[in-house]
């Protein structure tokens, strides 16, 4: 029995040496973390203080580098070509922005002339005429918004109130970072339905169906690793940004996800996810529906939504202003549906 214990501590010891060896090999950044989810696939998952603040992806293709998503500060985009070249050896070839939010476009520009930079056709036209106003907007204001959560911050009791609004304040922090340092840089390549790209050891599926997150999303599906990058149609344990959706088209691409088979599914925002987080955003989207539903059936109006309380577990999720914001958004929709109806 001794000599039992000993090996199981002996391959234990063993296992976490690799363990801390291998995840020590992975480049450092204080913008995000990177996690191995395949040979030659990396997450790079937001840190809560850094100015990536939105999810990427890095894969080795085996010939050529792949980027999903360039974050929305240039400098944390910076530290992901970093850690792309230093992981795979390849120069990147091909960069996809999955929506046309500045939070996953903004690094565009940090990679090099020669690289494609692909989108829907409709996400192209989009960042074309939404980013300079973007740009613009925010160089007025950014400064006053920051100050205004820093006030925020010096009256918040609430320990989960305080955490919001922190990662509030590194949203903003990182657009003003970011701002003298912009350069719109379009995509180049497009496509409309499906675009697949070969290299020497995997291939990459790049797949829309048409309206969800916004009026054109893009994931990034790799049949070989059963890995997707689902872009903005997949928020985990956080509440979605729903202002620019469709959700009853978002939820069927929540289902075409799900029969792509993945068992790994990184989201545009929170921890990595997996095939019941499909299920928790549809469900939340359905709930989000419903409610503004019963509240026009009993007479209820948008200012109601402001005394309303955020329910369980929607409360505990990040980015949980957006609920009322959500719930507002849908009742608006809701309520146009009866009136085309009469």
């Amino acid at each position: 029995m001794k000599y039992l214990n000993s090996k199981i501590l002996l391959f234990l010891s063993l296992f976490v040496f690799y363990a801390v060896n291998i995840f020590a090999q992975l480049p450092q950044s204080k913008h995000f973390k990177l996690i191995k989810l395949a040979d030659g696939v990396y997450a790079a998952i937001a840190s809560d203080s850094g100015c990536a603040i939105t999810n990427a992806g890095i894969v080795d293709l085996g010939d050529k580098t792949l980027i999903f998503n360039t974050f929305i500060n240039p400098i944390a985009t910076e530290d992901l070509k970093k850690a792309a070249d230093s992981l795979t050896h390849h120069q990147v070839y091909y960069v996809v922005d999955s929506d046309f939010h500045s939070d996953v476009i903004q690094g565009n520009q940090v990679f090099s002339p020669e690289a494609d930079i692909i989108s829907t056709t409709w996400t192209r036209n989009e960042i074309e005429k939404q980013e300079p106003k973007e740009i613009k907007w925010d160089r007025e204001n950014i400064s006053g918004q920051i100050e205004e959560v820093k006030k925020q911050l010096e009256n918040a009791k609430d320990s989960l109130e305080k955490a919001n609004l922190n990662q509030s304040l590194a949203y903003l922090t990182a657009i003003n970072t970011a701002m003298p340092l912009l350069k719109i840089r379009l995509p180049n390549l497009t496509f409309d339905h499906k675009l697949t790209i070969h290299g020497s050891k995997k291939d990459a599926e790049l797949i829309t169906w048409g309206k969800g997150y916004t009026e054109s999303d893009c994931i990034l599906n790799l049949p070989q690793d059963k890995i997707v990058f689902a872009g903005g149609l997949l928020f985990v344990k956080a509440n979605p940004y729903m202002l620019s959706g469709y959700p009853d088209e978002w939820k069927r691409d929540l289902r075409n996800i799900d029969r792509l088979n993945a068992q790994i599914i990184v989201p545009n925002y929170g921890p990595l996810g997996y095939v019941q987080d499909l299920s928790a955003s549809s469900e939340y989207i359905t709930a989000l529906q419903n409610l503004a539903g019963e509240m026009i059936a009993n007479g209820k109006t948008l200012d109601d939504i402001k005394s309303k309380k955020v329910p369980a577990p929607y409360n505990k999720w990040i980015y949980p202003k957006l609920f009322k914001e959500n719930l507002k958004f849908l009742y608006k929709l809701e309520k146009q549906k009866i009136n085309t109806t009469k």
